[in-house]
């Protein structure tokens, strides 16, 4: 298995395909994320650590809606021969709005974007953040039976984490990565790295869950976990930590 590397930075950027783009976008934004480009449904949100693309389902050739954990560096040429180096199937090829580069792992072809960089017809945003606003971090919940086939995979990107947890470890490379979260399940993940969000805050829970009910979404504050479950326009149920809780 590759060997994690410190020459190249990676952030999660997992995609959400939906019917309901702009609602979706909409609520990342109440969650805490910025939008910082757009063009017809499009969106590519930011946090303080992670990212999430936004893509209207009926343009995307997907068959329904779902997530699928993507990963961002800022070359992918530089991604793919380090890949094939370490002994990895991995390519690149160009697109539209840049490049892109692959890689096999133990659960099929792991994609890495480059950053955007030609906004023709793309409207862009300022990411500044306000004062005061919270930090929030994105984090790719992937379910498998097996952590150390995963993590063995991910170290190999920088994403590490503590392997004394059962039932769930995140794993994070820096402060901006954001995280993937192995959660324990009964069986591999479907192919294509389909994955859940979840999300980490410095936003005090109790003020986030009222400021979500009053944007008509509906949200269980458990103060005990300690977390929020929030359900998203698609219906699904996504759950919010503090930053810096021992269960995230």
């Amino acid at each position: 298995m590759m060997q994690p590397s410190t020459r190249m930075r990676y952030q999660i950027s997992p995609y959400h395909f939906t019917d309901r783009p702009h609602e979706m976008t909409a609520f990342l934004q109440a969650v805490g994320l910025r939008v910082e480009a757009s063009k017809d449904g499009w969106a590519d949100l930011v946090g303080a650590g992670g990212r999430v693309g936004i893509h209207p389902l009926a343009s995307s050739g997907v068959e329904a809606m779902s997530t699928s954990l993507c990963l961002l560096a800022p070359d992918a040429i530089a991604v793919a021969d380090q890949l094939q180096q370490a002994g990895l199937e991995a390519r690149w090829w160009d697109e539209s709005f840049g490049r892109q580069a692959a890689v096999r792992g133990p659960y099929g072809e792991l994609t890495i974007n480059e950053p955007m960089t030609d906004f023709h017809g793309y409207q862009r945003h300022d990411v500044t953040p306000a004062p005061g606003d919270p930090e929030v971090t994105v984090i790719a919940v992937l379910f498998t039976p097996d952590f150390d086939v995963a993590a063995g995979f991910f170290a190999g990107f920088g994403f590490v984490g503590d392997e004394s947890r059962e039932g769930w470890r995140p794993l994070r490379a820096d402060e901006t990565s954001g995280a993937i979260g192995l959660h324990t399940a009964d069986h591999d993940p479907v192919p294509g790295y389909a994955c859940g969000l979840s999300f980490e805050t410095t936003e005090d829970l109790s003020s986030f869950a009222d400021r979500l009910r009053a944007h008509g979404y509906r949200v269980d504050h458990d103060a005990i976990a300690p977390q929020v479950t929030v359900i998203d326009p698609d219906g699904n149920r996504i759950e919010v930590h503090p930053a810096g809780d021992p269960v995230t």
